[in-house]
């Protein structure tokens, strides 16, 4: 088991959120060759994401909108098999995605927690899991 962190871009963060939590996923709109994806693939069903809204672009403290359980493996959803309501804006003709049962549902500011994480999917470190672990209850 592990436990990683999925950005949901400042920009993006209201619609993508409606559409994570009513669809029961995790996703990210990124190209196939990109680091990012070959990261996102090795998220496996068992696994805890926590979903992240950053409050800064230069990688700071985090907001962590919501604790999911990993139900189901790496998919992609093309572009126009997409339902309209989802309001999908993500880059690429894809939306790559992963099947969570959402725990933890609120937002929970990271402030002042020693945290500070960059990029898009982050696999957490021991003492960043234990911290998470203890907040969250898992």
């Amino acid at each position: 088991m592990s436990y990683y962190r999925v950005t949901v871009k400042p920009n993006e963060s209201a619609d993508a959120w409606r559409t994570f939590l009513a669809r029961g996923i995790i996703a990210i709109g990124y190209g196939d060759n990109d680091p990012v994806v070959l990261r996102f693939r090795q998220i496996s069903p068992g696994d805890y994401v926590f979903a992240h809204v950053p409050e800064s672009h230069g990688g700071g403290p985090c907001l962590i909108r919501a604790v999911g359980l990993v139900i189901g493996g790496y998919q992609e959803v093309r572009r126009n098999m997409i339902p309209a309501e989802d309001n999908w804006n993500g880059n690429g003709d894809v939306r790559r995605q992963i099947p969570v049962q959402w725990l933890h549902v609120q937002d929970h500011s990271m402030s002042g927690s020693r945290m500070y994480w960059r990029g898009t999917v982050y696999k957490l470190s021991s003492e960043e899991q234990q911290l998470l672990r203890e907040l969250f209850g898992l």
